[in-house]
């Protein structure tokens, strides 16, 4: 099968998104299929290539650090190089994740009717909740969020499936955007288990003393300072190791100089995602105190490298009870209780069982069989 994937970004960097359009590319090269990927980057020339699969880069946003300008320049290159690229090649399925697929989507409204290649939808999140929930957006982040609304809900409607990563989310999908449940489908992110695994190298910064780890954007909507307030909450046996950047970095090292806890807390910065299974192992409850998620891919990677996580914002599914526990309420003082309760009964967190459902070979099969699917 020929597929053409196209996302906002592709590793280099290895965070975010990137990872798993990557790792996923990889695997449905390994079942024989011929995969493109169309992404942002352009014209930064370095990019990891799994083998059997094709990168082209597309330009990038003209403003660096304003996601809006992705829709003036990468969403329609997507669009125009699909349209040159459909000249020379046959594509027997379009898979976009996210809001890139705003031209595309557009187009196919228009002319579906002569371009009948099947498309799949892949939603990460929506912007609809994501405004929804947003505490003091700014004025160009709603003009942002606006855009990515009409990208989403086109691309609701123009899709022959949609991929959602959790339940939560395809109720999201179903309440903000009225889409057609028989188009939906649910697959959870996949997780390297040949990386990300209990077993292998320790990166141990606080030896003997409890871990929390934070891994994600350091941003308002993660909320990575309930952190750092409900260590005060804790014994002093407690500490917390931060892996990521963002505009919340400055303001996490002020309070922990402000509560005189720079003997408990790291603040390590981006880590490639290669790099990342050390930490979750050296860590003893992976922390994400956030305002809303999907599902974060550095969830399944906590599981399955042995370490239970404790999250807010989205709902994992009973699948996951006794491994993913819930953050009952966003203060302090109840992230405190709550980071107490799941040592007081410490799970036993079943690797084999992540590795057996979610690695990429199993999402990868899956996918494959949405794709069966719109082709028959």
């Amino acid at each position: 099968m020929k597929i053409l994937r196209i996302v906002y970004d592709w590793p280099p960097p290895w965070e975010q998104l990137a990872p798993g359009p990557y790792y996923l590319s990889e695997q449905q090269a390994k079942l024989g299929n011929r995969v493109t990927v169309f992404c942002g980057g352009w014209p930064r020339k370095k990019k990891a290539v799994p083998h059997a699969v094709q990168i082209y880069r597309l330009p990038s946003g003209c403003i660096p650090g304003l996601n809006l300008s992705v829709f003036f320049s990468t969403a329609p290159a997507a669009l125009l190089y699909y349209l040159i690229y459909r000249l020379f090649r046959h594509v027997d399925v379009i898979h976009i994740h996210g809001h890139l697929s705003l031209f595309i989507n557009l187009y196919k409204h228009l002319f579906g009717w002569l371009d009948k290649t099947p498309y799949v939808l892949h939603l990460h999140n929506t912007a609809a909740a994501r405004a929804d929930k947003a505490k003091n957006p700014t004025f160009l982040t709603r003009i942002e969020w606006s855009f990515h609304k009409f990208a989403d809900r086109t691309g609701v409607q123009t899709a022959n499936k949609i991929i959602c990563v959790s339940d939560s989310l395809k109720q999201e999908v179903l309440q903000y955007y009225q889409a057609d449940p028989a188009k939906i489908e649910v697959i959870n992110n996949g997780v390297n288990t040949d990386s990300f695994e209990p077993i292998g190298l320790k990166n141990d910064l606080f030896p003997g003393r409890k871990t929390l780890i934070f891994v994600g954007s350091l941003s308002k909507r993660k909320n990575p300072t309930l952190i750092i307030q409900a260590l005060k909450h804790l014994d002093t046996n407690y500490t917390a190791v931060f892996i990521g950047s963002g505009n919340q970095e400055n303001n996490l090292k002020q309070l922990v100089q402000k509560l005189d806890l720079d003997d408990r807390v790291k603040i390590i910065g981006y880590v490639p995602n290669q790099k990342l299974p050390s930490y979750l192992r050296g860590a003893d409850l992976l922390v994400l105190p956030s305002s809303y998620e999907a599902f974060p891919k550095v969830a399944l990677e906590a599981l399955a490298c042995g370490i239970p996580a404790l999250s807010s914002g989205f709902d994992p599914g009973s699948e996951f009870k006794n491994m993913i526990f819930p953050i009952s309420e966003l203060s302090a003082k109840s992230l405190a209780l709550n980071i107490q309760s799941v040592f007081d009964k410490y799970p036993h967190i079943n690797h084999n069982l992540i590795r057996k459902n979610y690695c990429w070979e199993t999402v990868a099969k899956k996918i494959q069989n949405v794709y069966e699917k719109i082709r028959t």
